[in-house]
């Protein structure tokens, strides 16, 4: 119940401020722009929900970043068929990066750490996977490599969490997360613990 109320406010919230926006604005012909621009954003705001049940738990903004995502990665491989083989170090380097810092974002929300990654992609131009990844390979670790390691003992209340388990099932939800995200077959996907 609460969260139908915190979406009805956010709905009520929007609505207004959107309505504020519009009276300010100085030209008609803006305010028929921003009309429309409102109204869309209030059709996502309002079907958002809606997503999240039938999208199998996947809201609205992770379906917007993943085609933001597809964008980028269409750019990339524009940008690759038109400039030579020599300068491909050049344009998807920086797309590999970005790729990293995701991943390493998402490990870190299942209390993982990225050791190493490693992003394969395709740049056969005659190959039909031109300019996609082909392979993922990530090495983690469930406590950063520092140079001061510091020792934690044990502390037992009750009942006794096997953390292998939980640390393998995270694996497999950060491996499945990379599969789904940058569309890699499961199977050309290596999530490495090592402890």
């Amino acid at each position: 119940m609460q969260s139908v109320m915190a979406w009805v406010r956010q709905l009520v919230v929007f609505y207004i401020l959107s309505n504020l926006f519009v009276s300010v604005l100085p030209n008609a012909e803006y305010k028929k722009y921003a009309k429309t621009f409102i109204g869309i954003l209030l059709i996502m705001l309002v079907i958002n929900p809606v997503i999240s049940v039938f999208g199998q738990g996947r809201s609205l903004d992770s379906m917007l970043d993943m085609e933001m995502f597809n964008l980028s990665g269409n750019d990339t491989k524009m940008w690759m068929k038109l400039n030579d083989s020599s300068e491909y170090s050049s344009i998807i380097e920086p797309y590999t990066d970005e790729i990293k810092k995701d991943i390493d974002k998402k490990a870190w929300e299942y209390a993982l750490y990225v050791n190493d990654c490693d992003i394969k992609i395709d740049t056969d131009k005659t190959s039909e996977d031109f300019g996609s990844i082909t392979s993922v390979n990530v090495s983690l670790s469930s406590c950063r490599k520092d140079s001061s390691d510091i020792e934690v003992k044990k502390i037992d209340i009750g009942h006794e969490v096997q953390p292998d388990r939980v640390s393998s099932d995270n694996c497999a939800k950060l491996k499945e997360y990379i599969s789904t995200r940058y569309g890699v077959n499961e199977d050309d996907v290596t999530v490495t613990l090592n402890n």
